[in-house]
């Protein structure tokens, strides 16, 4: 099942659907030190360590492995489209790319070079564009694959009166949703309009199924 944690020393149990509906099948424990862990509509499972990442299968045999490096504090890990993983160091403003083997590419992309000041928050979108929130403009932004803007929210400090700081954005259907930890879930919808906030205070990790 689709998971993203933000975690820290801990036991992984994996599980398969079976046929009936609900119905979960052990499989195993692992113990590991990851700081991140995430998996993609594939079933694959990614554990994101300080300096390396590793691809597991949905029955927990390792796969793939990056090589090791060194990019800062990796702050997310998106698996949104599978043939494209990227992370995420905001430290230096910088999105990292690999292939669905983890073998990095060479298109790293600067955001501050791209004319994003102070990006807080990353998250893939479908049809090869990004969404990213702008702490300095405090606002939603979609991009292109060009990290063109298509789309944005507008200033949400001047909207809703209150000043926002996401740890996670993430795409479903017809919608968009920022978790701050402080405010709660706010819901956009595909376009970067505000909709509403759904309360889910000290909320460390968002997922969505079902509306």
């Amino acid at each position: 099942f689709p998971v993203t944690i933000n975690s820290y020393p801990m036991t992984h149990s994996l599980f398969t659907l079976c046929q009936v509906l609900w119905s979960l099948q052990f499989i195993s424990d692992l113990p590991m030190q990851a700081k991140h862990l995430a998996s993609d509509e594939l079933g694959n499972v990614y554990y994101v360590y300080d300096r390396y990442i590793e691809r597991h299968s949905s029955s927990g045999k390792p796969v793939f492995r990056t090589s090791e490096f060194e990019l800062g504090e990796v702050t997310s890990f998106d698996v949104t489209n599978p043939m494209k993983p990227f992370i995420f160091t905001q430290g230096s403003g910088k999105l990292v790319f690999f292939d669905n083997t983890l073998s990095r590419q060479s298109d790293e992309v600067d955001l501050f070079a791209k004319g994003f000041q102070q990006v807080e928050c990353v998250a893939g979108s479908r049809g090869d564009a990004y969404w990213l929130w702008d702490a300095y403009e405090m606002e939603l932004v979609k991009v292109d694959g060009r990290f063109q803007r298509t789309a944005s929210s507008g200033n949400l400090a001047v909207l809703l009166g209150k000043e926002l700081h996401p740890t996670q954005i993430l795409e479903r259907d017809q919608s968009v949703y920022l978790l701050d930890p402080e405010w709660g879930v706010l819901i956009f919808d595909i376009y970067g309009t505000y909709r509403t906030t759904r309360s889910l205070h000290g909320g460390r990790a968002l997922e969505v199924s079902d509306n």
